[in-house]
């Protein structure tokens, strides 16, 4: 996540030219792979992330689906220099945006950094995917990430849903 507000702190001239490069890379890597991987171990649900930013499109799959979804900001995965960026104000307005929009429906701790949970709400130029896994396949969905050189990262869990919560932020 950050390519929003790596965009953003280009756009200012304000970010170090191998960040942007790297930023750059990862937006034009396809999810072709991640997808044949999601194909292959039986996911249950997937989006892309992108102008919702995470918790946009969470909520969107956690609504659709009837579930909360819990997750642990620990986890998520940042490109490099998007906490700096955004903790010199480099946020896009999208981020604003989402937050106004989807916040009624995330519940967050009073120990979430408001910096980092803005990151959150980024709206992605170009996001991975946010995949369900039922918690049996997840060990063979890593797997077959893995194989195809696809990085996954566990970043939360599926609930029953809890009351007006579409997403727990821990």
């Amino acid at each position: 996540l950050g390519t929003g507000i790596i965009v953003t702190a280009a756009r200012a001239e304000l970010i170090a030219t191998e960040d942007l490069e790297y930023a750059l890379a990862t937006m034009a890597t396809l999810n072709k792979e991640a997808a044949a991987a999601m194909n292959d171990t039986g996911a249950s649900a997937c989006t892309d992330i992108t102008g919702f930013g995470l918790l946009g499109h969470a909520y969107e799959m956690a609504t659709a689906s009837g579930v909360t979804i819990e997750i642990n900001t620990s986890a998520v995965p940042l490109l490099p220099a998007t906490l700096n960026a955004a903790s010199m104000g480099l946020i896009p307005a999208g981020a604003y945006r989402n937050r106004d929009h989807f916040s009624p429906h995330v519940r967050t701790g009073d120990e979430i950094d408001a910096t980092f949970l803005l990151t959150l709400y980024d709206p992605q130029t170009a996001g991975g995917l946010l995949i369900a896994v039922p918690p049996e396949k997840e060990t063979a969905f890593v797997a077959a990430c893995r194989q195809r050189n696809v990085n996954a990262v566990r970043i939360g869990r599926v609930l029953p849903r809890i009351e007006e919560w579409a997403i727990i932020i821990t």
